[in-house]
């Protein structure tokens, strides 16, 4: 269904599926949804990297106050990043 809308690629997270399309084919894809009668919990674009950098150590702890403090500022709305980092060592910074 969504594929003919334009979606290029769709992957189940728990129960929700995240699909991803063009920039141009958002709109048409989530149309297509609602047309469906299913409600997209949400709709919008974001930055996939295409490669990503391995953080660890000190690296992973410096980068996730920085992350942190960039988040708390009042004109940021999203922070993107292409890092690669544990799941136990983030938790740990």
């Amino acid at each position: 269904m969504v594929s003919e809308a334009g979606a290029e690629d769709f992957v189940r997270e728990d129960d929700t599926f995240a699909i991803t399309t063009a920039p141009g084919d958002l709109h048409a894809v989530k149309a297509t949804l609602e047309a469906a009668g299913l409600k997209p919990e949400r709709a919008e674009l974001s930055w996939l990297p295409k490669t990503t950098v391995r953080v660890q150590g000190k690296d992973a702890e410096a980068l996730v106050r920085l992350l942190e403090g960039i988040e708390e500022l009042d004109d940021v709305q999203k922070v993107d990043a292409n890092f690669d980092m544990d799941v136990s060592a983030m938790a740990q910074a």
